[in-house]
């Protein structure tokens, strides 16, 4: 990684002038292709614990029913063998990088628990609780359906999509005026989805509390 491209690690360095309260870091990987630098107390971001996910896909794809052929089977076959040396490099890295800095964090207790790092801490990345409960009751008239999120990364791409296309129909089907919200910064593609009154692209919001209090229902259709 830090071989590939050494332009933004040089204009990094142009830049950064330490040293620095605190240093933070999003992902180990930002941290390495930047060439580990010590600016002050510093912080990674870990974000994901991408050695357990190479693990996850590793034990996926040895219990999926793959191709017939013999090219079939050597093709899954390195596919599960990459992946899982994959998730030992991944591992690898994660606690090495782990040992140049004072903190790395997680998102959620199973994940601290399962990186083993002594320096791992948890903050949480959900919505702050609310001091009062959101949402309501009474079903509103129309009936509002909403699904919030960063509504340009591709996960919640394919979740928007799979919402106005293939599950609204089946809800309207039941509830002929119930409508859709999709809440969050959206992409050109997730834009051409909006049709209101069926469906608004709302697009970015200052506060999530409004637009939780209005809603009916709240999904999280990610497949």
């Amino acid at each position: 990684m830090r071989r590939f491209d050494a332009g933004p690690r040089a204009s990094f360095h142009a830049w950064a002038r330490g040293p620095y309260d605190v240093v933070w870091f999003s992902t180990a990987a930002t941290y390495e292709w930047l060439g580990r630098p010590r600016l002050g107390p510093t912080v990674i971001d870990l974000v994901d614990l991408e050695g357990e996910k190479e693990r996850q896909r590793t034990t996926l794809l040895r219990s999926t029913r793959g191709g017939v052929s013999p090219a079939d089977r050597i093709r899954r076959s390195a596919a599960i063998a990459q992946s899982w040396l994959n998730a030992r490099d991944w591992q690898s890295c994660q606690r090495s990088v782990s040992r140049c800095v004072e903190q790395v964090v997680l998102a959620s207790p199973l994940d601290v628990q399962r990186s083993a790092l002594p320096n791992a801490s948890l903050v949480p990345n959900v919505l702050r609780r609310p001091e009062l409960a959101l949402g309501r009751h009474e079903v509103g008239n129309p009936p509002s359906i909403l699904f919030q999120g960063s509504l340009n990364y591709a996960p919640n791409m394919d979740a928007a999509e799979w919402l106005v296309g293939d599950i609204a129909p089946r809800i309207r089907d039941r509830l002929p005026e119930s409508t859709i919200r999709l809440v969050g910064r959206p992409t050109p593609g997730v834009e051409r989805m909006h049709d209101p009154p069926q469906v608004t692209v709302v697009g970015r919001v200052a506060d999530m509390d409004t637009e939780l209090e209005r809603a009916d229902l709240v999904v999280v259709p990610i497949r």
